[in-house]
């Protein structure tokens, strides 16, 4: 399943004074993933309540428009909004000190200018997690998670998953991701079709250590189940470590295949092994280097052709790649 649409690429803020207040304010404008609409924050009101920019929360309109939740105002959104709407900007989140908008030159002119210089990104969301991703795409997610899906002996990462995750990383299209915890599943030893119960930091690594995905929304019932998805923030990597739940299962395996996991870390050359394999999959079809690509390896601390060819990586690996080789062909594509 998956739903096409844009936010910012990075977050962008304005200062000014508030056209009918004359109120300093500061708005800074972040990316927010799919489905968040755009919404405002007052972060200079107890507990950053939020004021979603909806029909239904319009309260005046009188000297421009002002949008209203729960008792918090903000106001003269129409400029802001008028830019956004314009390039095409979905999903946004809105900080805000004061409870009108900077006006800066009285028109949207100087917001969309700036908008357009940072830039927008796609963003997909889709449901993703380590059952799902043996299984090929559909929007079936019933026949995603049946019993008679797992039941024959199943081998690495589906190839046309594989190939939609290497082409938004490709072309800047970022995932926002659904489903981690498979409906609750993977987190019951009864009910994952592993055998073996994840918990909610490793499904969660799991899901951003995949390529272009950016952010993960975790369905949660209760405080507990919040804290446990928070716990994400500070986890240490032992904790993180999705690779050991995963490996050594008798019908589901991903030999041979990088799983971005980290155990081959830390490299005698200090080179980031994931990470170069990473760019280096995302070549494998291409004929010539996508330019995004090119630079993302090009700011790695430390290159392919660094490698000692000591080993150590491949004796850490718990899905058997054979990492030197791996190594020396991203040294050989991206000629360091």
């Amino acid at each position: 399943m998956s739903i096409k649409q844009q936010t910012l690429k990075a977050p962008i803020s304005f200062s000014g004074k508030g056209l009918h207040t004359g109120v300093e304010v500061t708005m800074t404008i972040h990316p927010a993933g799919v489905d968040n609409g755009i919404v405002f924050r007052r972060v200079d009101v107890e507990g950053t309540p939020l004021i979603p920019a909806l029909c239904d929360n319009v309260t005046d309109t009188s000297r421009g428009t002002t949008i209203e939740s729960n008792g918090v105002k903000v106001a003269t959104i129409e400029h802001i909004m008028s830019a956004l709407w314009t390039l095409g900007v979905d999903n946004a989140l809105i900080d805000i000190d004061a409870g009108e908008t900077p006006i800066m030159d009285g028109s949207a002119r100087e917001y969309a200018e700036k908008i357009v210089e940072t830039g927008l990104v796609d963003v997909l969301m889709f449901s993703v997690n380590p059952c799902y991703d043996l299984q090929p795409a559909g929007e079936d997610v019933d026949a995603l998670w049946a019993d008679e899906s797992y039941a024959k002996a199943l081998h690495n990462i589906d190839p046309e998953r594989e190939r939609l995750y290497e082409l938004c990383e490709r072309t800047g299209v970022g995932i926002d991701v659904m489903k981690v915890y498979g409906g609750g599943d993977l987190l019951s030893e009864a009910n994952s079709p592993f055998g073996r119960a994840l918990t909610p930091v490793q499904c969660i690594e799991y899901a951003l250590t995949r390529p272009a995905v950016a952010a993960v929304m975790v369905g949660c019932k209760s405080r507990e189940e919040i804290e446990a998805a928070l716990a994400w923030c500070d986890a240490p990597a032992a904790a993180r470590d999705y690779a050991s739940a995963m490996a050594g299962l008798e019908r589901f395996s991903w030999q041979g295949h990088c799983m971005y996991c980290g155990h081959c870390a830390p490299c005698s050359a200090g080179i980031d092994i994931a990470a170069v394999n990473k760019f280096y999959n995302l070549t494998a079809a291409e004929e010539e280097i996508p330019e995004t690509v090119r630079e993302h390896y090009k700011v790695l601390t430390h290159h392919a052709s660094e490698c000692i060819g000591c080993g150590l990586c491949e004796s850490r690996c718990p899905f058997g790649v054979e990492i030197v080789d791996a190594i020396r062909r991203a040294a050989e594509r991206f000629g360091y």
